[in-house]
């Protein structure tokens, strides 16, 4: 393989990939569907191939990725072993557009720190991976413009 071809593999592990099961592609429509948009597809396949995990190595500039959300239907509380790494992505979707209906993005994952990292849905930056802190008044800062970008840029 060329070094070209290459570019576009992310660097990074994904550890506990499909730990809560494949994607079952009728639910990602769904959702997809609820969303009113289609998810960019760097993201989509992510989905498909991985279902949330935890990056190796997980390290950005300002923070480091816990973890990403898998999207599943299991039951989830504040017991649920796994902790917050076990959240839906549907269901964490769902409370953050009830909270934050005007915002163009939705959380994909959280940092060590409790923010959220999200993936902007629409309008000029869609596909783009965001870190977010609701809880302050930190202004959310780009990570990179889409997806894949993010993988590749994790130390």
């Amino acid at each position: 393989m060329s070094e070209e071809e290459n570019v576009d593999q992310p660097t990074v592990r994904i550890a506990h990939a499909g730990r809560y099961g494949t994607v079952d592609l009728f639910q990602l429509e769904q959702f997809e569907a609820w969303l009113r948009e289609g998810l960019p597809s760097e993201y989509r396949e992510f989905l498909v191939e991985c279902n949330g995990g935890v990056p190796e190595p997980a390290g950005f500039d300002g923070g480091s990725v816990d973890c990403f959300l898998a999207l599943h239907d299991r039951v989830w509380d504040s017991e649920t072993p796994g902790g917050h790494q076990a959240r839906p992505l549907s269901m964490v979707a769902y409370e953050w557009t009830d909270l934050e209906s005007d915002r163009p993005d939705i959380p994909i994952g959280q940092d060590t720190g409790g923010r959220w990292i999200t993936l902007v849905l629409t309008g000029g930056d869609r596909g783009a991976v965001w870190l977010v802190d609701l809880d302050s008044d930190e202004e959310p800062m780009m990570l990179a413009p889409d997806f894949r970008t993010f993988l590749n840029s994790l130390r």
